[in-house]
């Protein structure tokens, strides 16, 4: 059986959208275009290490989560 959504497990919810979201904060853009590329140069400057980091952390919270039968995973 497939488990319902978990924002516990979506990378993007746990770790993505908090660190694209801060260096972004409070700059506008003046098309979706614009918005594109300062993700794109964000991710260029992101190290492999801390996206290396999100992974496992992923990896642990499935953990937590088979362990507790599907229940949500709390920090």
């Amino acid at each position: 059986m497939h488990a319902p959504y978990s924002p516990d497990l979506a990378t993007s919810d746990f770790w993505l959208f908090s660190n694209v979201k801060d260096p972004l904060r409070g700059k506008k853009f003046s098309s979706r275009a614009a918005l594109g590329s300062a993700i794109y140069q964000w991710s260029l400057h992101t190290s492999t290490d801390q996206f290396a980091g999100a992974f496992t952390a992923w990896i642990e919270r499935w953990k937590k989560c088979i362990e507790r039968e599907g229940d949500y995973v709390e920090k």
